[in-house]
């Protein structure tokens, strides 16, 4: 018995001479058991390796296992019968169990328990205790010594999480953690490995539970060997500190020989290899001998094997990195098993580049196994229980019968929805009665038809409800019922047909994730009934286990080729033979990666412990340094080319910054040159040509735009020729060349088809025209084409607006009934009277949504409390006047005011309105009015509106009711008092600066302060303000000295009348222009908003601001003085107040 190292650089060939030393022994001693231990992922390579060197290239007492196989080799041997194995799916389900039964008892994590991604943490942690023996009775004791309480109470929560999980698999399974330590216990009665030959390579270092089974081997073997390596210039027996390149290297060799040592092994025969005999060129081998130790040396020569580039973007990184492996594959005769990829940021960037070459027709294998929580069979079940658990909401229900494995019925289940959001269905009790009234949107349905289909998919879950008819349910009894769901919809037939079609679209990865993740479900609904066989769950327990057990789910992907590129991460990937080596994504924030928080403890918790003796995992110190020396291994893994990249910005645009490997390769070699771009005619893939195609004829499209030169239209045209040539591709050939000269012409209608659509009388409201000046296509979809989003039964921001609308009337009009004001009225009459309101308005709803739910009723307290306070403010603010309400709710139409609606060349114009508050103050046989317009969301006056017309209704208001009052008042004169958006909402104020119940009075005054125009004649003012000492509490101006100075709310009653010619003018041109069949995608731009945002229709209209032809209007903000001017030059006046 004895135990040696082979010892050298990363590129020493010192494993492949360790592999022909086994090779040459197994040989020489047929009758003997020589093992290659390697890591679980390096297995399959390495008996490759193996095969491959070996001059029979077969062997019947040598192969290559990974620890864990050798144990079941063993057990096999020794007829050991273990429990079943609990994997990370069923440790994930007893957790989440767990964390039920025992949440009273906790103390810190009292509620995280259910939380989404809490149970996962503790399993993790779990794990991690296993593999390093830390036992749960030890956590309970540092709980009993801490003296920080944070620390205290989460140990302690852990170890009662820790010890309950133990107790509940206690002779039913096994955590695959223990798998080795039932191992350990064996290797000494093994007859396999007694007198066995073995060989460790490929590990830098061992937890705990693997140190014990390396006691036993070495106690039984005949032999042992490490494959460790280590500078051989540096004396492996000496510990390197932790800082050190090689400190795993020395520590490996140390706690080996700590071992040795106490089972009276003695140590063998060290062999070294110095140099770099794998590597073929000199940088390389440069790399080898001095990256990473900062030891001042310097490469003096050209450097042609090791490039670095930085790339704009993943994409461009992608790119080059697909074009680079074809010319070497194609130019440079190197086969694709030769090139290996790693990405730094694995897994943000590792599929996305895999995607890139696959695309690039590149045979790409990603390192990785397979999560399948987007795959629809898991969300079948999540759903499934989720729908039972919420009583059928229709958030849950089509969740359901979304999903692709239900039915493919979708009309009917459209059907089914909109009925549902229609007709307000939110539980089981309504979706059970038969369907009889018909919505008027859903006119023509067939209601027969859609019963039936309703009941056939209840029918699929009413089974799991009834299992909780009690409350609880039993595992076993669910887990039955959800593979009886999956057989009754032949998920498994349905999900093998989807494989076929992505392996005949050549899509390997996702064919297996649909051919695996039905047996791999079995399996989690197999392992629910063996792990918690006899227990009970309510419907929230229920669904929480078997999210938890799903979400473990990960399928191992097969290589779909034998000459294949692989891609992997840093540290987990291993490779052998390889010439090429890509190293992508080299920045700043993933190389080195930080390690990432949120774990059941923190860093700074994890010191604690480990200066409390407690060994777990490597800190975030102690992985940096373990990433570095990954990374040295990385640098020398390849054997002629070593490529290095990374992006200046990620795919979102931010910035970011090259990793300190790149300073440190320029300070080895300072004659490295960054890699420059690839340029040529010649493309090494489909996908790179259509690139170069698209980016030749977007700049033959700008240059034509903008009246360039013809040689790039040359350009584009000779490689649309080029690639047109192909017959295959002929036909993409024209859509590219479609694409890039696609633009949008202005849309127009006939004239009679105009008149057809709208009528030749133009009826509707002002706030039909202003929708078409904020965008012609929008008003064309609304009242032409007449489309309607489905409504829903719920209360949005319209219905709360036209309910605080209708209580503020019944309010004005009660009072205007008693023959008062409602200025006259106390504050605690008014309270009564809105609430009175309210309540009469919600009454008054036939369809019952106020009262719908519980949300909607304390939707309609809240809509109480804002109409009390609006109504407050309204009523001072007629105190401090002489206005008096005249009229509420006000309907007009062209019909009562001819005057204030233009005519038309062809046809005319009808409107109505509905003002909703019309004041009047006399003096002197004077009319003045107020017109007021309430207003829930954020409308306030802006007189540039007034130019672009999306801003005229106050005006065209003030028109008609002059008119209407010049008729029913014609011994007086009519005069503009004021139009004002009159705000309707709560008033926030900062109460700590309100000392008195009268200054928080005037706070809300001046909170709900109304926007708009006034007469600035001094009565008009007066009127309006009283003596105008605090008008500016209550109303849009400024005062001083106790008087209201004039500004840009302040006009005469002459502007008035300019303004309201041109809301005149411009009602005829959207009149004219409507009529005339004027149906532009033209979104009107004000205030750094544009009409697209919250349009319906922007779906329909497909607006791209970066296609040619379409364009935003814009109206940029100007002063009063500014828009009077524009106006009065409009009119051909001069400028003037």
């Amino acid at each position: 018995m004895a135990y040696s190292f082979y010892l050298g650089s990363s590129g020493s060939e010192k494993t492949e001479r360790a592999f022909l030393d086994m090779i040459e022994a197994s040989l020489e001693a047929p009758e003997e058991r020589f093992f290659v231990l390697v890591p679980e992922q390096y297995s399959m390579l390495v008996q490759k390796k193996l095969l491959a060197l070996h001059p029979r290239h077969a062997s019947r007492n040598l192969e290559a296992l990974s620890l864990n196989r050798l144990a079941y080799r063993v057990f096999q041997e020794q007829n050991v019968q273990l429990p079943p194995i609990m994997d990370e799916s069923g440790k994930a389900m007893v957790v989440r169990r767990v964390g039920s039964l025992l949440e009273k008892e906790l103390t810190l994590w009292k509620g995280k328990v259910k939380k989404a991604g809490f149970a996962e943490q503790v399993k993790s942690m779990i794990s991690e205790c296993l593999q390093y023996g830390a036992a749960p009775s030890r956590f309970a004791e540092l709980a009993a010594t801490e003296k920080k309480r944070q620390l205290s109470m989460k140990l302690r929560d852990f170890s009662l999480l820790y010890q309950g999980v133990r107790d509940f698999v206690q002779g039913k399974q096994l955590p695959k953690e223990e798998i080795l330590g039932c191992f350990a216990g064996c290797v000494a009665s093994s007859k396999l490995l007694r007198g066995a030959h073995i060989l460790l390579a490929g590990f830098v270092g061992f937890t705990p539970v693997q140190y014990r089974v390396l006691e036993e081997l070495l106690a039984v073997a005949a032999d042992v060997r490490f494959v460790v390596s280590l500078d051989t210039a540096l004396n492996p027996y000496r510990q390197l500190p932790e800082e050190e390149l090689f400190h795993l290297s020395t520590e490996y060799i140390r706690r080996i020989g700590e071992i040795a040592d106490r089972v009276r092994v003695p140590h063998g025969e060290d062999r070294s290899f110095p140099g770099a005999a794998r590597l073929k060129a000199p940088e390389l081998a440069f790399l080898d001998a001095h990256a990473l130790r900062y030891d001042g040396a310097v490469y003096p020569d050209k450097v042609q094997a090791l490039t670095v580039a930085a790339q704009e973007s993943p994409e461009a990184e992608a790119a080059a990195l697909a074009r680079h492996i074809l010319r070497l594959v194609k130019d440079e005769g190197y086969r694709y098993r030769d090139i290996a990829v790693v990405v730094a940021d694995f897994q943000g960037l590792g599929e996305f580049f895999s995607e890139a070459l696959l695309a690039a027709g590149i045979p790409a294998h990603l390192d990785e196994n397979l999560t399948v929580r987007a795959n629809p069979l898991p969300e079948l079940l999540n759903a499934a229980l989720l729908c039972v658990r919420e009583n059928f909401s229709p958030r849950t229900f089509f969740r359901f019968l979304h999903n692709p494995l239900v039915t493919d019925q979708w009309k009917l289940t459209a059907l089914l929805e909109n009925y549902v959001t229609l007709t307000g269905v939110r539980h089981l009790k309504r979706l059970r009665e038969p369907f009889s009234y018909c919505p008027k949107e859903l006119e023509g349905a067939d209601l027969e038809a859609l019963n039936r289909f309703k009941e056939e998919m209840l029918n699929l879950l009413l089974p799991l409800r009834e299992a909780f008819s009690e409350g609880e349910a039993d595992v076993a009894v669910i887990a039955a019922l959800l593979e009886g769901l999956m057989e009754q919809l032949a998920v498994e037939e349905k999900l093998q047909h989807a494989a076929e079609r992505f392996l005949a679209a050549g899509e390997a990865p996702r064919a297996r994730e649909f051919s695996e993740v039905y047996p791999e479900t079995q399996r989690i609904l197999r392992e629910m009934r063996e792990v918690l066989a006899g227990e009970r769950l309510s419907r929230a327990d229920m669904a929480g286990v078997l999210e938890s057990g799903l979400r473990e789910i990960h399928i191992g992907q097969i290589p779909a080729y034998a000459d294949r590129v692989t891609l992997g991460d840093l540290t987990r990937t291993r490779f052998l033979d390889v010439k090429v080596l890509f190293l992508l994504a080299a920045n700043d924030s993933v190389l080195p990666k930080r390690r990432e928080e949120g774990g059941v403890l923190s860093e700074r918790e994890r010191e604690a412990l480990r200066a409390a003796g407690l060994t777990l995992a490597p800190g975030s110190k102690a992985q940096l340094y373990e990433q570095r020396f990954y990374l040295y291994r990385l640098l020398t893994e390849a054997s002629e080319q070593l490529h290095i990249s990374y992006s200046t910005v990620d795919r979102s645009g931010k910035a970011l910054r090259p990793s300190f490997l790149l300073r440190h390769l320029e300070q080895l070699f300072p004659r490295l040159r960054a890699a420059a771009p690839e340029t040529g005619e010649r493309f090494y893939s489909t996908p790179e040509a259509e690139q170069a195609l698209i980016r030749a004829l977007r700049a033959a499209r700008k240059a034509a735009e903008e009246n360039e030169d013809n040689s790039a239209t040359a350009s584009a045209a000779s490689l649309l020729s080029a690639f047109a040539a192909d017959t295959e591709r002929k036909r993409e050939a024209g859509m590219l060349a479609d694409a890039a000269c696609a633009l949008y012409a202005e849309g127009q209608l006939f004239r009679e088809t105009a008149l057809a659509l709208y009528g030749e009388v133009l009826t509707g409201s002002v706030t039909r025209v202003e929708e078409y000046f904020r965008c012609p296509f929008r008003h064309f979809a609304n009242y032409g084409l007449r489309l309607r989003q489905l409504p829903e039964f719920q209360i949005a921001q319209q219905d709360l607006g036209s309910l605080a609308h209708r209580a503020i009337e019944l309010v004005f009009r009660a009072a205007a009934k008693a023959e008062k004001s409602p200025a006259a009225y106390s504050d605690e009459e008014l309270r009564a009277a809105a609430a009175d309101a309210v309540r009469e308005a919600v009454e008054a709803d036939a369809s019952g949504l106020y009262k719908d739910s519980a949300k909607n009723r304390w939707i309609v307290g809240k809509l109480t409390r804002i109409v009390t306070q609006s109504i407050l403010v309204m009523a001072e603010q007629l105190r401090r006047g002489s206005y008096r309400p005249l009229a509420e709710e006000l309907r007009f139409s062209s019909k009562d005011a001819p005057e204030s609606t233009p005519a038309l060349s062809v046809g005319s114009m009808q409107l109505r309105g509905n003002i909703d508050r019309v004041d009047t103050a006399e003096h002197e046989g004077k009319l003045y009015v107020k017109v007021v317009d309430y207003k829930t969301g954020a409308t306030s006056w802006e007189p540039y509106k007034i130019l672009s017309g999306s801003q005229l209704q106050l005006l065209i208001y003030l028109s008609a009711i002059t008119e209407l009052f010049e008729r029913q008042y014609p011994d007086k004169e009519i005069l503009p008092g004021a139009v004002f958006y009159a705000p309707v909402g709560d008033a926030f104020v900062d109460l700590e600066k309100i000392r008195t119940e009268e200054a928080l009075r005037k706070a809300k005054l001046k909170e709900l302060t109304p926007s708009g125009l006034i007469n600035s004649d001094e009565t008009a003012l007066t009127l309006l303000a009283g003596d105008g000492e605090d008008a500016a509490d209550f109303l849009p101006v400024r005062t001083s000295e106790g008087k209201i100075r004039l500004g840009e709310n302040t006009v005469d009653a002459g502007r008035f009348f300019k303004l309201q010619a041109y809301a005149k003018e411009k009602l005829r041109e959207a009149g004219e222009a409507i009529l005339g069949g004027n149906v532009r995608v033209l979104p009107l731009e004000e205030d750094g908003h544009t009409s697209c945002e919250y349009c319906p229709y922007r779906d329909v209209c497909a607006f791209d601001a970066n296609l040619t032809g379409y364009k935003v209007r814009r109206n940029k903000k100007q002063k009063a003085e500014e828009v009077f001017a524009e106006i009065d030059r409009a009119a051909g006046e001069e400028t003037g107040r």
